[in-house]
């Protein structure tokens, strides 16, 4: 002693303090010029960072968002204090609004993070008569609900106006559309025309519930040969509905043309015993559907009843089809326009596609009756003219018209 210090820094001191993170090198020298030398390393956390990912609000003035933070860097622990007040890493039961935090972590050291967690635009349903009815007891109204905000496509449930059953068949222990098979069922050494539950690797399943009516090589002592095996629902008396639409499922594996194979129905709209032309549902050679399809069949307003057969005829093949799901039902208005309508008040419910909800209420209104009445003033002596009628109208719209 007495020494001295060479920092690379330029400083002298012995001991140094208020560094950055680096390298630090001293040379000592001692009183005899004797030299030693020395590194020293001072490091530093990475930088403390905050980032984060909302998830906005489903429905406007709704209150589930979120906002996932992540935090790298620094040194743990951390700790989190929230322009709401709250003080965990993570946020839910958001509305819509800018959350911004403070992060601190063990050294003290400090990051900032804003994140805007969004809302849609309110949903908003519109209800519009393009028409009244134009005479009293008429049904030629018509209503359009506009619809803005929200999020997507948007679905249209119209109260009262829900689909309606009228009769359905899906060959379980309950169906209310009763049928006639011809020939008697059989399943004979693997002939079948008849309810079942599978065809194995072929038809594996029903389309709905546990069973469907199944037909494989129809071609045999049983049924008698290729002919039409038919199974004929009855008639049903549909005058005191609209429109209607009648379904079922089928499910085709190799059934060929060529052969003389084929799956059929027949649909008739009066209560006869008479069957006209039957529609082929097999048109390729072979055919083999993609599991269960549905055929729909639109039924007139104008039909008083209805009437199906669905039938199978097959030539010798072993290949397979079924039958499944018979249904008959009014549907469901949809869509944001209804025509047709009868004097009334008319509520629909919009749903966007996040589940939120607009209701709306629209109401069609019809004249009063229109009624004329006519008081006379007779005439006062035979062969002369001056009578007269002093025709009254009230309801209806005016201005009349007379004939």
């Amino acid at each position: 002693a007495p020494y001295t210090f060479a920092w690379n820094n330029t400083a002298t001191t012995e001991d140094l303090s208020g560094l950055m993170a680096g390298t630090y090198e001293v040379t000592v020298t001692d009183a005899n010029g004797c030299t030693a030398t020395e590194s020293v390393e001072v490091t530093e956390p990475t930088v403390l960072f905050a980032s984060g990912v909302a998830t906005n609000v489903n429905c406007n003035g709704g209150s589930n968002g979120a906002i996932d933070l992540t935090v790298n860097g620094g040194t743990a622990p951390y700790t989190f204090a929230w322009n709401n007040t709250a003080t965990t890493e993570d946020l839910s039961g958001l509305m819509a609004g800018t959350y911004e935090v403070t992060v601190t972590d063990a050294n003290g050291c400090t990051a900032t993070e804003s994140v805007t967690v969004t809302e849609p635009t309110a949903l908003v349903a519109s209800g519009n008569v393009d028409a009244n009815v134009s005479c009293n007891g008429g049904n030629d109204g018509a209503i359009t609900v506009n619809v803005t905000g929200g999020t997507g496509e948007y679905s249209y449930a119209w109260t009262g106006m829900e689909e309606v059953a009228v009769v359905s068949q899906g060959f379980e222990t309950t169906g209310s559309w009763n049928y006639l098979i011809s020939p008697a069922v059989y399943n004979v050494s693997g002939d079948v025309w008849n309810i079942i539950e599978e065809f194995s690797g072929n038809i594996d399943a029903a389309s709905e519930g546990t069973h469907f009516f199944g037909m494989r090589d129809l071609d045999n002592t049983n049924g008698g040969g290729a002919f039409a095996h038919t199974i004929t629902f009855e008639a049903i008396d549909v005058s005191s509905y609209g429109e209607l639409t009648l379904e079922f499922d089928y499910n085709i594996v190799g059934f060929d043309t060529s052969n003389g194979d084929l799956v059929e129905y027949i649909v008739e709209f009066d209560n006869g015993t008479e069957w006209g032309t039957p529609v082929t549902i097999n048109t390729e050679n072979p055919h083999t559907t993609a599991g269960w399809e549905t055929m729909t069949i639109t039924v007139p307003a104008s039909a008083n009843f209805v009437r199906l057969r669905l039938q199978g005829t097959q030539n010798g093949g072993s290949d397979y089809a079924g039958f499944d799901n018979v249904r008959l039902y009014q549907p469901a208005a949809e869509g944001p326009s209804l025509t047709d309508l009868a004097a009334g008040t008319y509520e629909v419910t919009v749903t966007d596609e996040n589940g939120c909800t607009a209701t709306e209420s629209i109401e069609v209104t019809e004249p009063a009756v229109l009624v004329a009445s006519g008081v006379a003033t007779n005439v006062s002596c035979n062969g002369g003219n001056d009578g007269a009628v002093d025709l009254t109208v009230t309801g209806g719209t005016a201005p009349y018209t007379f004939a």
